[in-house]
């Protein structure tokens, strides 16, 4: 990004969303986060800090968890997941203190979906874990909502090896979506990707059992 004319801004952006495809385990689109931008010049220089943890569904209640564990919404449960913000802050900080378009920033990402990339060992001994392992799931909803990971990274109910050639085409379209509609592609159930309202089926399928609780 720096040797195409683009700034730190542009760097990290395009950083975060290559990062979702390399390591999905720990820095997805399903995150959330921080970011500082320091401006320099003259003195002081300003700092402008960016706000984009996760936050609680709108139609969360205080007493969807029970701190007594009795019958708690448990914390793998689809209510127990936050709105994931990393999409609309890397946006936000693109469109407002980049210089780069998001079909420029994305590129990388989408390319190496697209074509795929040689994964790395941290990578490779992820795609063994038990969540990931059908014959250790027990809960009939696990089975089903883990479906799709399994698809990608067991293929054949294999675990993939280090530097195993790893293509993700429909992650590559929903980057793809994000660059010709931006945050709505990824935050409106209303947008034609179905890429939010997916998110939503997943949440409400994945509930622990508990009748309380909701997502929005």
């Amino acid at each position: 990004m720096l040797a195409q004319g683009g700034n730190a801004v542009d760097a990290a952006v395009a950083v975060q969303f290559m990062l979702n495809v390399v390591e999905p385990q720990s820095s997805g689109m399903g995150g959330g986060g921080f970011m500082l931008v320091h401006f320099a010049g003259a003195p002081p220089g300003e700092t402008v800090v960016i706000d984009f943890r996760d936050v609680a569904p709108a139609n969360v209640t205080i007493g969807m968890f029970d701190t007594s564990h009795s019958s708690a919404v448990k914390g793998s449960s689809g209510y127990a997941v936050g709105v994931p913000g990393t999409v609309k802050g890397m946006l936000y900080a693109l469109e407002n203190y980049g210089t780069m378009s998001r079909a420029a920033v994305l590129a990388p990402a989408i390319a190496a979906a697209s074509n795929g990339f040689n994964i790395s060992s941290r990578l490779a001994g992820d795609t063994g874990s038990s969540q990931l392992r059908l014959e250790t799931t027990t809960n009939s909803l696990n089975k089903g909502y883990y479906a799709e990971a399994r698809g990608v990274f067991r293929p054949n109910g294999n675990s993939l090896s280090t530097g195993t050639l790893l293509r993700q085409p429909r992650l590559a379209t929903t980057l793809q979506a994000i660059v010709a509609r931006g945050a709505t592609a990824f935050y409106s159930c209303a947008d034609p990707s179905g890429i939010a309202a997916a998110i939503v089926e997943t949440q409400t399928a994945t509930r622990s059992g508990n009748s309380g609780g909701a997502v929005a």
